[in-house]
């Protein structure tokens, strides 16, 4: 059996000083679901939505979608919302996208997708370009997961 539970409508986790982890109310909700499910010895698994795991991929976009995110836009448009749902919108946070317009091309690090303005629209945390885009967007989003975007699992002791 699987539930879910959602809550929270903060857009992202806000990072704490201290220890670097978020701070958000949901990561001290989590936190309580956790040791809950360990005392009861029940699995548990808290996962930022969209959740999956994390991965990459290439996308199409026209030129100016391209430049705009290249001038530090916060979204990529994806698809009008009504028709059929873009694939882009299930990627977990800290995916990996390549952003293709002709032979331009960037890689952004993902956040979750959201509509805007009547268009799903993926959340770019940080755009690269070059020949290290690849990997420094990789080394990016393994940030992204240590401070708080990677699933977090009860442990079941019996």
């Amino acid at each position: 059996m699987s539930a879910h539970i959602l809550f929270c409508s903060c857009c992202e986790p806000v990072l704490r000083e201290d220890d670097g982890l978020p701070g958000c109310h949901r990561v001290t909700v989590a936190t309580l679901l956790l040791k809950a499910a360990r005392r009861r010895g029940r699995r548990l698994q808290i996962t930022e939505w969209p959740g999956g795991d994390v991965g990459s991929t290439d996308l199409k976009v026209g030129a100016p979608a391209l430049a705009a995110v290249l001038r530090g836009a916060a979204y990529v448009p994806l698809a009008p919302v009504g028709g059929r749902v873009p694939p882009a919108v299930t990627l977990p946070w800290g995916s990996r996208v390549r952003l293709r317009a002709g032979a331009e091309a960037a890689v952004i690090v993902t956040g979750p997708a959201y509509v805007r303005k009547g268009y799903w629209a993926l959340e770019v945390v940080e755009v690269f370009q070059g020949k290290a885009a690849e990997s420094t967007a990789e080394e990016r989003a393994r940030q992204l997961l240590r401070v708080g975007y990677r699933p977090r699992s009860s442990v079941v002791v019996r």
